[in-house]
């Protein structure tokens, strides 16, 4: 990381290569982090606390080095404030995106079905034991996750992307990036789910509208994991004959059609005011 070019402190945004770099240097940092607590066994850190240090593994690298370089930290990470209009249009969104996404979810299992060996301790690790626990997930999945991710992947690597492809193309390659790290346990879901992010920073100029429907959505997924089981309103709306009931889709479709034309509104209004 020394070349020339990235040394300048004039430059708004660091190199994709660069960028890559940085994403190889965090998988390990994330790796380095789940060995020590695997080896560490019954002696390890809770999981809900093995959730925080994940998160924050994600975008120290990223950190220390454009602070090293003295690069504009809101820029790279395209942390700019939107309007109110637009945080309205990305509040209804994240109301009608995990209803989607749990039908989403619901028909690509139909279609390849994981064994219960993989999915299992993967929604274990969701599940909240104690009040510790619930504030350590909450941390964690609701604010760690939806800040940071889309600080990375929809910021520094998307931006990155943008500036050497077509936006398109940059905001499906960003998806998948996003998915590979997400693992393949739900890599088709979170790919659908990662476009959506990416539109959301491009046309919007700024992260702000993601963190908020990846907010909402993470919301959703940690209650129902620990909910849905004992509510019989669950079983009525979102597992009706192991669907989401028609009318609560089509209610969600329609949320999130009239949400994005207004975020799409809002968006050019902001542009040209």
């Amino acid at each position: 990381m020394n070349d020339s070019e990235e040394l300048s402190p004039t430059l708004s945004h660091p190199p994709l290569k660069t960028v890559i770099r940085l994403l190889l240097l965090t998988i390990l940092l994330v790796f380095a982090i789940v060995l020590i607590n695997s080896l560490a066994g019954n002696a390890g850190l809770p999981q809900s606390v093995q959730l925080i240090m994940g998160e924050l593994a994600l975008i120290v690298p990223s950190l220390v080095y454009l602070r090293k370089k003295n690069y504009d930290l809101r820029q790279v990470f395209r942390i700019k404030r939107v309007a109110l209009r637009t945080l309205l249009s990305a509040a209804l969104l994240g109301a009608a995106l995990p209803i989607l996404s749990t039908e989403l979810d619901n028909l690509v299992n139909q279609l390849i079905k994981l064994p219960d060996e993989l999915k299992e301790p993967l929604a274990e690790i969701l599940i909240a034991n104690s009040w510790f626990d619930w504030l350590n997930l909450i941390i964690a999945t609701v604010i760690l996750a939806s800040l940071i991710e889309e600080m990375l992947f929809r910021g520094l690597l998307q931006q990155a992307l943008e500036k050497q492809f077509e936006a398109t193309h940059a905001i499906f390659l960003s998806a998948f990036i996003f998915a590979i790290f997400h693992g393949p346990i739900w890599m088709i879901q979170v790919m659908i789910i990662g476009i959506l992010f990416g539109y959301l920073a491009w046309r919007g100029k700024s992260v702000v509208p993601g963190i908020i429907v990846h907010a909402f959505h993470n919301l959703f997924s940690l209650t129902a994991t620990n909910f849905a089981d004992a509510s019989p309103i669950w079983n009525t709306l979102f597992d009706w004959r192991g669907h989401v009931h028609p009318t609560l889709i089509a209610i969600s479709a329609c949320v999130m059609f009239y949400a994005l034309k207004w975020f799409e509104h809002a968006s050019a209004k902001s542009e040209n005011p």
